[in-house]
């Protein structure tokens, strides 16, 4: 994981924030369930509980941010689904 991180521009000492904000709120891992993800832009890291669900991991609020997270698979199917069906109507 921490390798991940470094390879997408989180420096050593932020990887180590986050770290230590997923011990503190999180020490069973199966507390975070199957769908959650580990989020980064490079200079943050987000907790994704779920597709809806965002946890700021380098603010120290740990407060839950409601954000619009897009499953690009399931709309990447809808659109060929989509195009499929004009191309039928066509």
């Amino acid at each position: 994981m921490v390798r991940e991180l470094r390879d997408q521009g989180l420096t050593l000492r932020r990887i180590r924030k986050a770290v230590e904000a997923l011990r503190r709120d999180w020490p069973k891992a199966g507390d975070l369930g199957t769908g959650a993800r580990l989020v980064t832009d490079g200079k943050g890291a987000w907790l994704a509980l779920d597709a809806e669900r965002l946890v700021d991991l380098l603010d120290n609020s740990g407060q839950v941010e409601w954000r619009a997270v897009v499953n690009v698979g399931r709309l990447a199917a809808q659109v060929r689904s989509d195009l499929a069906k004009m191309s039928e109507a066509a």
